[in-house]
């Protein structure tokens, strides 16, 4: 958002091109065979929770947004000392994966291709953070009539499926 922020303001967008393209949405996930339930953020508070496993989450967008929601709903300061924080988004599916933590905190895109763990609680649109992924055509393009067919390809019904199948909500 930021950076084709910057393209615009420098003149460097298509003008009436931006579109917002995509959310995404945080969950929470336990490993694929984890009998833990998680209906609330409170739950994380349980003496049963005893690892969560985030995002680096003073540098990592996942791992910020997901700070900035744990705070929103009062609870960070709380279950702090329980916060595993790891590379990224990535590391923190292999570590709940393989059972290191009780719970992590990701995207529900990343958590759609895992196989080793499962969603216990999504994170609804209007707690959660603006999770959204623009597209719009750079002005010098060089071949400025294929990437509004790209453009045209990534707005249409063919791409809301694919991108549906991989947990993104399609926003056109």
């Amino acid at each position: 958002l930021e950076k084709l922020g910057w393209l615009d303001r420098n003149g460097q967008i298509e003008p009436g091109t931006t579109k917002k393209l995509l959310s995404n949405r945080l969950v929470m996930v336990v490993p694929k065979n984890s009998a833990m339930s998680i209906g609330s953020p409170a739950d994380l508070l349980r003496p049963d929770v005893i690892k969560i496993a985030l995002a680096e989450p003073s540098t990592v967008p996942a791992g910020i947004y997901a700070r900035e929601f744990l705070e929103g709903e009062g609870i960070w300061e709380r279950i702090s000392s329980k916060i595993v924080p790891v590379a990224n988004v990535r590391a923190t599916l292999a570590t709940v994966g393989w059972g290191n933590v009780d719970v992590g905190i990701v995207y529900r895109t990343d958590a759609a291709i895992s196989d080793e763990v499962k969603i216990v609680y999504e994170v609804p649109g209007e707690k959660g953070p603006d999770i959204t992924y623009l597209a719009a055509l750079v002005k010098d393009s060089k071949n400025i009539k294929t990437a509004h067919d790209l453009l045209e390809f990534v707005s249409g019904d063919d791409a809301r499926k694919i991108f549906e199948t991989y947990g993104f909500i399609f926003l056109q």
